[in-house]
């Protein structure tokens, strides 16, 4: 049976002052004191921890069938997924019906989803390079000038400006990735900038139905 915790003794209130000498030095003893409890009980956790990391790292295999082989579960999970999408490319056209991206089975679902379309810098490209092209070839020198600008403006009124305040006027490629969906960029504006248009990859996945475990209890 685990003994019961005891919360070392605490001199001062929780609100605690300081009113002269002696109190100012009984609190510098409170503080060594408490500091010391406090190393001692984080040893103590430590130690705990590193015990149960030991015990539990040893349940966190399994043993393979006949083959009186024990490996790490995530290891052993990650081969089993990878034999599932090796064998679900192959059988794809069998698998799925239709235009269906997936398939269910009693234990889980399998399929394909699309991934996320981006933008990314053409090969030789920089985010450095592509805003000196964006403010050249776009803006026409206006990004420039209002940096220049904030840059200027030491004190607004009472208010500091450039003094505590950085001009951020970065290219986004989420603004652009939106613009040329929304149609208002087209290929030929991105080459421009030494940016392209990236399309998702279609992403295969897998997905187990949860398992409840039965207690070893029970």
């Amino acid at each position: 049976m685990q003994p019961k915790h005891i919360f070392p003794r605490a001199a001062f209130p929780a609100n605690p002052k300081v009113n002269s000498d002696q109190e100012l030095n009984e609190a510098l003893h409170e503080i060594g004191y408490l500091t010391a409890v406090e190393a001692e009980h984080k040893a103590e956790l430590k130690r705990r921890v590193e015990e149960l990391t030991d015990e539990y790292q040893n349940r966190l295999s399994v043993g393979i069938g006949s083959e009186k082989k024990t490996v790490p579960i995530a290891e052993h999970v990650n081969k089993l997924n990878q034999a599932i999408e090796k064998y679900c490319s192959k059988n794809r056209g069998k698998l799925l019906e239709g235009d269906k991206k997936s398939r269910e089975f009693s234990h889980g679902t399998v399929g394909w989803r699309e991934g996320k379309d981006r933008i990314d810098f053409c090969e030789g490209y920089s985010s450095s390079k592509v805003e000196k092209l964006v403010d050249t070839t776009v803006a026409g020198g206006v990004l420039k000038k209002i940096r220049k600008l904030l840059e200027s403006l030491h004190f607004v009124g009472t208010r500091a400006v450039s003094l505590v305040c950085e001009p951020k006027l970065a290219f986004s490629k989420t603004n652009t990735l939106k613009a040329y969906k929304d149609g208002k960029l087209k290929d030929e504006h991105l080459d421009a900038i030494g940016v392209c248009f990236v399309a998702g990859d279609e992403q295969f996945y897998i997905k187990p139905n949860d398992v409840a475990l039965q207690s070893e209890s029970a």
